[in-house]
C-alpha cells in the first residue's frame, strides 16, 4: 500500500501519526496539490467526503434529536432533528442520479464511499429514511451492495 500525501498538509500528518503510533511503515508518494495532482483521482476522498458531511452528519443528528437516544445527556430538538432528516433525505436524490451514470458512488469499483453510503442509509430506517420508488437507481446500488458478503459483517 501507498500513501498519497502533501507532508504539510494536516490530514496528510494525522495519518502519518497515527501509523506511527501503530507502528505500521508505509511508502509515501508526495502529491502536488497547487498543481492540482489531487483533482483526477482524488474521486473515491472526494465522495467519501461528501457522503459523510451530507448524509452521515444529517442522519446522524436525525436519529439524535429525533429519537432523544441521548437525551439523558444532551438536550434534544425535534425540529432540528426533522430539518436534518429532510437535509440527508435530499442526498438520496443526488446519490440516485450519480448512481445513473456510475455503477458505484465514486465510479467504476465498490470503495469506502459505497460502505459509507450503505452504512449511512441503513441506519436511517431508524428516523425513517428511505429510498423511495422513484429511486430506481439508488435502489439497485443498495441491492447490490447489501448482497456483498461484507454487507453480512
Amino acid at each position: 500500500m501507498k500513501v498519497y500525501e502533501l507532508r504539510r498538509a494536516p490530514n496528510a500528518r494525522r495519518v502519518r501519526m497515527f501509523l506511527a503510533e501503530k507502528g505500521i511503515e508505509m511508502e509515501y508518494q508526495q502529491v502536488d496539490l497547487g498543481a492540482g495532482e489531487n483533482l483526477a483521482p482524488a474521486t473515491i476522498e472526494m465522495w467519501s467526503r461528501f457522503i459523510e458531511f451530507n448524509l452521515w452528519l444529517p442522519t446522524g443528528m436525525a436519529f439524535r434529536h429525533i429519537t432523544g437516544f441521548y437525551k439523558d445527556r444532551e438536550r434534544v430538538f425535534p425540529e432540528w432533528g426533522e430539518e436534518c432528516k429532510q437535509q440527508a433525505q435530499i442526498w438520496f436524490d443526488k446519490l440516485d442520479a450519480r448512481l445513473a451514470e456510475v455503477p458505484y458512488i465514486a465510479g467504476e469499483r465498490f470503495t469506502i464511499a459505497d460502505i459509507l453510503a450503505l452504512c449511512t442509509i441503513d441506519f436511517g430506517k431508524v428516523v425513517g429514511l428511505r429510498i423511495t420508488p422513484e429511486q430506481l437507481h439508488l435502489q439497485d446500488w443498495h441491492d447490490r451492495v447489501s448482497a456483498r458478503s461484507s454487507a453480512q459483517a
